[in-house]
C-alpha cells in the first residue's frame, strides 16, 4: 500500500466527515463522552503529518542505549513519514496526547518494530485508576506482543484504555481502517 499526499495539505485542519468538531483543546471530556466522541470516526478524509518538534528529539534520544549515537537518530525522526488520521490527530488535540504519537513515533526506529507493516499499539492504566501506572504495548497484530514500555510518570488521559493501529507509517484508531 502506498501513500501518496500533498505535504502541504497534511497540516490542514477541519471538521471531519463525521462532525466532530476538532477544536478541542479547551474541553474536557467524561470518559464516556470521549470514548463517544471516538466512536464517530470511522474512514478518513484528511491525513497529518506528524513530527517530533527538536526539543522532544533531545529528549527521547538522549540516554538512549539501542542506537550507538542518540545524534545519529535525531536525523533519523525527520526521515520517518508518520501521518495521523482524523480520529488519532483529534485524540492528539482532544487529550493533549501529542507525546502518545511521539512515544509511538520513537519507537518506528527500535529494530524489532521499523519492519513491521501493521502494529497494534494499547495504552492502558493498569489498574483502571488514574493515580496508577500506565502501560503503552506494541504487538503485530496477531496478539504478538513486541515491546512493552512502563510510563511511569503522572499521564491524565480520558480513557483507561485505547488502541491506535500503524499501518503503513499511518496511525489510525481501529474504526478508520
Amino acid at each position: 500500500m502506498g501513500w501518496g499526499f500533498n505535504a502541504s495539505a497534511l497540516f490542514y485542519c477541519h471538521k471531519s466527515k463525521t462532525n466532530i468538531d476538532m477544536e478541542t483543546k479547551n474541553k474536557t471530556y467524561s470518559p464516556m463522552e470521549f470514548e463517544r466522541a471516538m466512536a464517530g470516526f470511522f474512514g478518513t478524509s484528511n491525513y497529518y503529518e506528524h513530527k517530533v518538534t527538536d526539543d522532544i528529539k533531545f529528549l527521547l534520544t538522549d540516554g538512549c542505549n539501542w542506537i550507538r549515537e542518540a545524534a545519529e537518530a535525531r536525523w533519523l525522526f525527520d526521515e520517518i513519514k508518520f501521518l495521523l488520521t482524523d480520529g488519532c490527530n483529534w485524540i492528539k488535540e482532544a487529550a493533549e496526547a501529542r507525546w502518545l504519537f511521539d512515544d509511538i513515533l520513537f519507537n518506528q526506529l527500535r529494530p524489532e518494530i521499523k519492519g513491521l507493516p501493521f502494529q497494534v499499539w494499547v495504552l492502558w492504566n493498569d489498574e483502571g485508576e488514574q493515580d496508577k501506572f500506565w502501560v503503552l504495548r506494541c504487538e503485530d497484530g496477531n496478539d504478538n506482543t513486541v515491546l512493552v514500555q512502563m510510563l511511569m510518570e503522572a499521564i491524565d488521559f480520558p480513557i483507561d484504555e485505547i488502541r491506535i493501529w500503524v499501518v503503513e507509517g499511518v496511525a489510525m484508531l481501529p474504526s478508520e481502517y
